[in-house]
């Protein structure tokens, strides 16, 4: 919204601009009118003066070519003006020319920036999907790796209830069924905490794991 916007008073600025154009350039052509009628003007002067200098004695001749000295500056003030507004023409079109080209690369410009925006944003959703993917990924890793963990210390945890046939005990942080390991005694196998004997859920003196996973007394 904030593009259109602004395009739309780019495009009332441009239409205002060229209604100043147009109008300095009609008050130019009557400016250049109103001097080529001044011009005549001039000439049909010149013309009368120098009628009147052969007609006139030597003072009324003196006071001619005075008049005649005066028209030739105005004309060539004339003259200069209207270079001046001849430059003034060329220089209007020449600004014209150039704010149109300065408007297109412009509007080229911006074509390109939001080409780049759109590929940049394509990019940025492709990276997330692939993070997604990975982090998806890693995590699916992660759960296997503590299923493996924990099927690992199970299956140490039945050889030693059959090997040692030791009392079993609940970890009061963790909540598993623990033994003490040779390696780590008095110690919870899954977590490593010290065993708490004010805060053991059960024992089982005697007993084995058995086939099935069944916990059977030993004889």
């Amino acid at each position: 919204e904030e593009r259109i916007h602004r395009q739309l008073e780019e495009e009332a600025l441009k239409r205002q601009r060229e209604t100043m154009l147009r109008e300095q350039e009609a008050q130019a052509e009557a400016e250049e009118r109103r001097e080529q009628m001044e011009a005549e003007q001039a000439e049909a002067e010149h013309q009368r003066v120098e009628q009147l200098k052969r007609q006139k004695d030597e003072a009324e001749t003196a006071q001619c070519i005075r008049r005649l000295q005066e028209a030739a500056r105005q004309f060539d003030l004339m003259v200069q003006s209207k270079e001046q507004k001849e430059a003034q023409k060329r220089e209007i079109q020449q600004r014209r020319f150039r704010d149109r080209m300065q408007a297109e690369r412009k509007a080229r410009a911006e074509e390109e920036q939001e080409e780049k925006l759109l590929e940049y944003e394509r990019e940025c959703r492709q990276k997330q999907r692939e993070q997604r993917a990975l982090e998806r990924q890693r995590k699916i890793e992660e759960e296997e790796a503590k299923e493996v963990k924990r099927l690992e210390q199970v299956a140490e945890l039945e050889s030693l209830f059959c090997a040692q046939k030791a009392a079993a005990w609940t970890c009061s942080e963790c909540g598993e069924l623990s033994v003490d390991h040779p390696d780590t005694p008095g110690r919870c196998m899954f977590c490593d905490t010290p065993r708490d004997q004010g805060h053991i859920a059960q024992t089982w003196a005697g007993w084995a794991w058995g086939p099935g996973g069944v916990m059977v007394k030993l004889e």
